[in-house]
């Protein structure tokens, strides 16, 4: 039920977002937002932990989604 409600309030910042930035750029962030999102579930209700190339692999993924963005401009 949590998924859902957080669905449901991120759609309704998505929507007026892609009237003022672009589909890409808003896709882009976006998709940097749920994945930290659900990093930051795995860490804290699973007590997941990331090995030191997962952790290589987020940071440089992050990176590449900023620069993907503000290359946009």
């Amino acid at each position: 039920m949590a998924a859902l409600v957080g669905y449901l309030v991120g759609s309704f910042f998505y929507i007026p977002s892609l009237l003022h930035e672009g589909l890409v750029v808003t896709s882009v962030i976006w998709t940097l937002v749920a994945t930290l999102g659900f990093i930051l579930v795995g860490l804290l209700f699973f007590h997941e932990h990331l090995t030191f190339w997962q952790t290589i692999g987020v940071i440089l993924g992050a990176l590449a989604l900023i620069v993907f963005a503000v290359a946009e401009k």
